[in-house]
């Protein structure tokens, strides 16, 4: 998709040292990582990720987004349950659903600017 050159933004949300990794080596010089997830065991990086980091001059960025511990609340548990009594209704901030077969297409289409995309949910 990027034929080679790396991308320009990696946004991690899974919180895994692979995908921690796979972040650094998808980004292209001079670009920015932010790490929004959580990881729940340490983080070891191979010399070459490090190297990788420095040579590809990276920025790395943490944002806390949620809570996962029970006291005082777990953001995402209460979310899930207003999702699951249909508390509140999500559905108006989903703006496209595509199947998943089309995920290349629809993200060349949003590199273009083609239009203007919201939330995306991709259907498997």
């Amino acid at each position: 998709m990027t034929k080679h050159r790396g991308v320009d933004l990696v946004f991690e949300a899974v919180g895994s040292g692979k995908t921690i990794e796979q972040s650094i080596k998808v980004a292209r010089k001079l670009s920015k990582i932010v790490i929004v997830g959580l990881v729940n065991s340490d983080v070891n990086l191979s010399l070459e990720t490090v190297c990788s980091i420095v040579r590809k001059e990276l920025a790395i960025y943490g944002s806390y987004d949620a809570d996962i511990k029970p006291l005082p609340l777990n953001n995402w548990e209460t979310s899930l349950r207003f999702l699951e009594t249909k508390r509140l209704d999500f559905t108006s901030l989903i703006a496209h659903r595509y199947k998943i077969d089309d995920i290349d297409k629809v993200f060349r289409e949003m590199a273009d600017n083609k239009e203007k995309f919201g939330k995306v949910i991709f259907v498997f």
